[in-house]
C-alpha cells in the first residue's frame, strides 16, 4: 500500500508517514524495503486473475481513499485543498465502479469522495481560511454531487454487504442533506459511528463519534425557540 501511495499516488513519504500514523523514518524503510523486494524477486507489471483481484481489492480502496484524504486535507503547504488528488482519486474510483458495479464497498468509496467533495467550494472563507461545516454557506454545496453520492449509498447498502466506505458516506449523506447544523440527524449520525467503530479500530473513528455525540448534546440542550430559529435562518 506505501509503495504504491508512492509510485502511483505520487505522495511524499511524510505524506504517507501521516495518512498511516507511522513516523516518517519507519515509513521510509517500509517503503525501502518493499522496492528492494521487488527488485530482488525480479517481478513484473502483468494483469492479474480474478482472484488475485478480489485480494487486492481492499488494499486498493484505502489507496484511492488516502489519495482523496491527502487532497482534501493536505499535510503540508499553503493550499487548504489539492484539487488534482481529489478529482484523480474519483476518476480512478468511477473506473473501479463500472468494472465493479455490484461490490457495495466500491460503490460506498465512490459515494463518500462525491459527497465530501460536494462541499469542496464552501470550506474557505474570503482569506482563505478553513470554515467549519457549522458555519459553510450550504447554498454552495455542489447539489449534483450530493444526488449521485447520496443515490450511490443508497443502491450500496441495500445489498446487505455493509462496510466502512458505506457508513462513512451514510454520515457524509445527512450532512449534506441537512438544510443546518440544528436540522443535522445527530442521533442518527452516532448510530452510524457507533456501526463504524465496530467495524474499524482506530482513534480517528472514536474521536469523531465524541465530536458528533458532543454535537447532539449541545442540540438536545438548545432552548426549542433557537433550534427553531436556527432552521427558519438556514432555510
Amino acid at each position: 500500500m506505501a509503495l504504491t501511495l508512492r509510485a502511483v499516488g505520487g505522495l511524499t513519504t511524510t505524506e504517507i508517514a501521516r495518512a498511516l500514523f507511522v513516523p516518517e523514518a519507519t515509513m521510509a524503510q517500509r517503503i525501502s524495503r518493499a522496492k528492494q523486494s521487488i527488485k530482488e524477486s525480479g517481478g513484473s507489471f502483468a494483469l492479474s486473475s480474478d482472484e488475485d483481484r478480489r485480494a487486492r481489492l481492499d488494499t486498493v480502496l484505502q489507496v484511492l481513499y488516502l489519495v482523496f484524504n491527502e487532497g482534501y486535507a493536505p499535510t503540508s503547504g499553503d493550499a487548504v485543498l489539492r484539487v488534482d488528488l481529489c478529482d484523480e482519486a474519483i476518476r480512478v474510483a468511477r473506473l473501479l465502479h463500472e468494472t465493479l458495479p455490484d461490490v457495495a464497498e466500491v460503490s460506498g468509496l465512490l459515494a463518500l469522495m462525491l459527497l465530501t467533495d460536494a462541499r469542496r467550494d464552501a470550506r474557505t472563507g474570503p482569506h482563505g481560511e478553513l470554515l467549519p461545516l457549522d458555519v459553510q454557506d450550504r447554498t454552495r454545496w455542489d447539489r449534483a454531487k450530493i444526488a449521485e453520492g447520496t443515490a450511490r449509498i443508497d443502491a450500496a447498502m441495500r445489498k446487505n454487504a455493509i462496510g466502512p466506505y458505506q457508513i462513512q458516506a451514510a454520515i457524509s449523506a445527512l450532512h449534506d442533506e441537512a438544510a443546518s447544523t440544528d436540522a443535522t440527524d445527530w442521533k442518527q449520525i452516532v448510530l452510524l459511528y457507533d456501526v463504524l467503530v465496530s467495524l474499524v479500530e482506530g482513534p480517528m473513528a472514536r474521536v469523531s463519534r465524541a465530536n458528533r455525540v458532543g454535537h447532539d448534546r449541545r442540540a438536545a440542550c438548545r432552548p426549542r425557540s433557537a433550534r427553531r430559529a436556527g432552521r427558519s435562518t438556514a432555510s
